[in-house]
Parts: C-alpha cells; structure tokens; sequence
C-alpha cells in the first residue's frame, strides 16, 4: 500500500515539474546563441595594439579577466 502524501508535497511535485518546463522552454533557445568567443578575442586584440600595450601589459588584463 501507498503512504499518504505529505502536506506540501504534491505542490512541491508540481513547482517541479513547472520549473522542469521552464529549463526546457529555455535550453533550445540557448541552443540558438552564437559562440563570438573567437570575435571577443579579435576585438582585445585591436584594443591592445591601439593602446599599444606590452605583453606584460596584455598579460595582466587577461589574468584579471579570468
């Protein structure tokens, strides 16, 4: 036999499956964005050579940025 359920429990049960839903709404939109890591490190590049910063300098900010 089945125990009775817990008061809370099935609300519980149901604010699981709404946010199950809601993951599942927004993974294939996710999906969509594109990578620009490679257009990010591109642009620090230009940055750096019109600040016309060392690599030391470089070096420094990209250790920060991690």
């Amino acid at each position: 036999h089945s125990e009775p359920a817990l008061a809370g429990e099935e609300s519980l049960s149901k604010e699981s499956r709404d946010s199950q839903r809601d993951v599942s709404s927004i993974c294939p939109q996710h999906d969509k964005i594109p990578d620009t890591s490679k257009l990010e490190s591109e642009i620090d590049f230009l940055v750096y050579k019109l600040y016309n910063l060392t690599d030391d300098e470089i070096k420094i900010i990209e250790n920060k940025e991690k």
